[in-house]
């Protein structure tokens, strides 16, 4: 990955959505070589502002107007030089006189349109994560499935999802199972994805190209792909980073239900709020409805999908 902010230390001020939060504004700029500052110093070289930030001059926008050569960008200068993988010059995004000097609405409206769009994740291999797996019911003599997806953005900075697509014999519709929601981090995607087989095959994902017997006769069987590539994540120590990713997953989520406080008897937070969409793998399903692109699993969302693992 392009170092391309090695020379810049990066602050933010102001709300940009839930997708754009400070910490993932701070995990994009060090992925990217750059060093994120929590408050606005000296050292500081460009100030990630929001329009209302800076029309009311805010603290932190005070403070930067006092530092001679730093500058005060909009959010697009962020997104844009990701997206391109090269710094864009500061000037089209800067603040001035309570004014940012910003893209056209077009070009807003695309890279939005860019920034939601998903593809089936590929990782250094050139492995699809689009797996099938099978269950063989020999009793009927019917073919049970369920077909695991990671998606990934196509646009920079990107974001993942996880779905499980079920298909039940004698069902005429798919059941598609929310495993990681949108916009949700690559480690949280990755566990969840990896989770999911483990518990359906109990076969270790670094495991599955072994012809492994299931002694349960309700696991499923993976299908991996006739010629390849079978896969792996980047590096050499798949299984040690699988499972920092899963360990990084389980903490942090164990730190959000600290916070979110005890659940009552019935099984709601304490203070009435409903998790139901941020929990990915306690059962959130939806009908799957097919469109010539892919999956639609929401009005006007299309994620595409693959034909990799027969």
């Amino acid at each position: 990955m392009k170092p391309i902010f090695q020379k810049f230390t990066i602050a933010a001020t102001g709300d940009f959505g839930e997708d754009r939060n400070e910490k993932r504004i701070q995990q994009w700029v060090e992925l990217r070589g750059g060093t994120y500052s929590r408050n606005v110093t000296k050292e500081v070289t460009h100030l990630i502002c929001s329009n209302d930030q800076f029309k009311k001059k805010a603290a932190p926008v005070q403070e930067a107007l006092q530092i001679k050569g730093l500058h005060i960008v909009n959010f697009d200068w962020l997104e844009d030089s990701l997206s391109k993988n090269t710094v864009r010059s500061v000037k089209p995004y800067l603040f001035q006189d309570n004014v940012v000097v910003s893209r056209s609405a077009k070009q807003k409206k695309k890279t939005v349109r860019e920034r939601q769009a998903y593809g089936i994740y590929r990782d250094s291999t050139g492995f699809a994560y689009d797996v099938l797996i099978n269950r063989l019911d020999a009793r009927t003599n019917t073919l049970e499935s369920y077909r695991i997806k990671l998606f990934e953005t196509h646009a920079e900075p990107h974001f993942y999802a996880c779905y499980a697509v079920h298909n039940i014999p004698g069902v005429p519709r798919n059941v598609t199972q929310v495993l990681a929601p949108k916009s949700s981090l690559f480690e949280l995607a990755i566990a969840r994805f990896v989770g999911f087989f483990v518990e359906k095959t109990m076969v270790a994902w670094e495991e599955r190209l072994d012809r492994i017997e299931a002694s349960n006769p309700l696991a499923f069987e993976y299908m991996k792909p006739k010629l390849g590539p079978y896969g792996k994540l980047p590096g050499d120590e798949e299984e040690e980073l699988l499972e920092k990713l899963k360990e990084e997953s389980a903490s942090r989520e164990g730190r959000a239900d600290e916070e979110a406080g005890p659940q009552n008897a019935d099984g709601g937070r304490g203070d009435g709020e409903d998790t139901s969409k941020n929990n990915s793998h306690d059962g959130s399903v939806c009908v799957e409805e097919q469109s010539e692109n892919g999956i639609m699993l929401e009005e006007g969302e299309i994620i595409e999908t693959t034909e990799n693992a027969e």
